[in-house]
């Protein structure tokens, strides 16, 4: 699937990026998303993820994420999420469920956390991000 999908500030966005930027400072381990991204002997750097199923959202990459939306029926923690901007949970899509890994730099996370603007286009051929300034 390709597209343009804006994650524009919000208290999710920010509560993202600020995990990723403390689990990195803690060393603590991400995740390698279907074990297909990093080798087995590789350790998967410091990301977010964009998923596509019911809509377009980020979440985090910590691999015990402590951040949550609540609980399933089950009695289980629900990732926090950011939809993207008009891709939310009743968009439907078509095509494949995905998960692609956002590598984002220290400067790039710090300016989601002091309001920023995540802007990721993916084509068949490739994934661009853009942080725009607040």
């Amino acid at each position: 699937m390709s597209g343009l999908f804006r994650f524009p500030t919000s208290e999710n966005l920010v509560a993202l990026a600020q995990e990723t930027i403390d689990a990195k400072k803690e060393g603590k381990a991400f995740s390698n998303p279907y074990g297909c991204y990093y080798e087995e002997d590789e350790t998967p750097p410091a990301h977010l993820e964009i998923v596509k199923d019911a809509g377009v959202y980020l979440m985090s990459g910590v691999e015990e994420s402590e951040l949550s939306r609540g609980l399933n029926e089950e009695g289980e923690k629900l990732p926090l999420v950011e939809y993207a901007q008009g891709f939310g949970p009743n968009v439907e899509l078509g095509g494949d469920d995905y998960v692609e890994v956002l590598e984002i730099s220290d400067k790039g996370l710090a300016m989601l956390v002091k309001g920023a603007t995540l802007q990721v286009v993916i084509t068949e051929d490739a994934i661009e991000m853009d942080i725009l300034p607040a």
